[in-house]
């Protein structure tokens, strides 16, 4: 009982002082961004600008880009001129070095040297003759050669009408075509623009493109066709030729045997001949002696009177010479 009463009393006490608050206050929408916020706004949070190097890129586009993310990211005149002094490559690099050092973090002074460098204002005469004169280099693509159009036309015409540029463009364009066939087919269709001129022209071309191809394949299909034919009469004269070859080695074969044969008869022959010689000799002889071999030894013979015995086959011998009796007495 004394443990409820002492909560009760607790509880009262708590409804009459309350507890105060002492977490701390929500933060407003009027507090000030930390600085890596307001590098964040400013900067931005990856920015890749790219490359100059005078070469493969034309100076007004690159600083179009450069104006595009200034204003964007809110760059100072400093910030500027950092980013394109690292966006700088090779020959351009040389023109941030040729600058005094108080110049070179200066946006304006380094673009104005780069301008003169680059993209000089009285070069007009040298834009549009290079317009008049532009032609399609070999392997370069219909984008690729109207987009040099538009360029030499706007670096040679820079205060010109739209409406003028636009026909020269157009008729430069056609100019440089280095298909006489894809020029009319692109002039039948009468483009009023560059941008329409370079479709059309890209239409055409792949049509051309598929038509080469389909013909390609018809040549190869009847090239095909007589090579088959060529291989099949080749494979006829082949098969007649091995089969006189091999009616040849056959007669060839038989000439060898039917002379092989003949041989063999007159070796038979020659062997029964020397027999028969000497079983002949033996019988005027009176003496039967056995068939002698294929190579018969020498056979004696009897002694004639006051001579050696010798054979019939070897060498006579050599007595030497008579003796000397002296003279015999009548």
């Amino acid at each position: 009982m004394e443990a409820e009463l002492q909560a009760t009393l607790n509880a009262a006490h708590r409804r009459v002082n309350p507890v105060p608050d002492i977490s701390p206050p929500p933060r407003t929408s009027t507090a000030m961004p930390s600085y890596a916020d307001q590098r964040m706004y400013k900067t931005g949070p990856t920015i890749k600008l790219g490359t100059f190097d005078g070469k493969n890129c034309d100076w007004d586009d690159f600083r179009s880009q450069l104006e595009i993310c200034s204003d964007n990211y809110r760059w100072t005149d400093e910030e500027r001129s950092t980013h394109l002094a690292m966006a700088l490559r090779g020959e351009a690099a040389q023109v941030l070095s040729d600058l005094p050092v108080e110049k070179r973090k200066q946006f304006h002074a380094l673009a104005e040297a780069l301008e003169r460098r680059y993209s000089p204002r009285n070069k007009k005469e040298l834009y549009r003759v290079q317009a008049r004169t532009r032609r399609r280099k070999p392997k370069e693509s219909i984008s690729e050669l109207a987009q040099a159009i538009r360029r030499l036309v706007r670096l040679g015409w820079p205060g010109e009408d739209e409406r003028v540029r636009a026909t020269f463009e157009r008729e430069y364009f056609l100019d440089a075509l280095d298909e006489p066939r894809l020029r009319l087919e692109v002039m039948r269709y009468r483009p009023r623009t560059l941008i329409e001129a370079e479709e059309v022209a890209i239409e055409m071309e792949a049509c051309q493109e598929a038509e080469t191809a389909r013909n390609c394949l018809r040549k190869n299909d009847k090239v095909y066709a007589r090579t088959a034919d060529r291989v099949s009469e080749q494979e006829e004269i082949s098969n007649g030729q091995i089969a006189k070859m091999n009616q040849l080695l056959e007669q060839l074969n038989n000439n060898l045997r039917a002379q092989s044969t003949e041989i063999e008869n007159l070796r038979r022959a020659s062997e029964r001949g020397r027999q028969d010689h000497f079983q002949g000799n033996q019988r005027s002889m009176g003496n039967s002696v056995p068939v002698p071999n294929s190579n018969p030894a020498p056979v004696p013979t009897a002694p004639r009177p006051g001579g050696r015995f010798r054979s019939n086959n070897g060498p006579k011998p050599n007595n030497g010479p008579k003796p000397n009796n002296g003279p015999t007495l009548n």
